[in-house]
């Protein structure tokens, strides 16, 4: 798992506006996506791993370190 593998993956999530990943010993993501809006946080990143899911094998997950989803107004905060 690359910074630009995740990246790639995350963008091409329906609805999402922007991802910036942030690469130490692991990768931390933001994606910021206005159909978050109205949503928990649970609801939130369920979405996200699961089209994670989709793209990776479990071990390269295990690069992630954490996701963080806002929406456009909570980014702008």
């Amino acid at each position: 798992m690359t910074k630009e593998r995740l990246g790639t993956a995350l963008k091409s999530m329906d609805g999402v506006s922007e991802v910036k990943v942030i690469e130490d010993r692991r990768l931390i993501a933001i994606v910021v996506s206005p159909r978050f809006e109205g949503q928990n946080e649970a609801v939130r990143q369920a979405q996200v791993w699961r089209h994670l899911q989709q793209q990776f094998v479990d071990e390269e997950l295990q690069r992630v370190e954490f996701v963080f989803t806002q929406t456009p107004t909570e980014r702008a905060a």
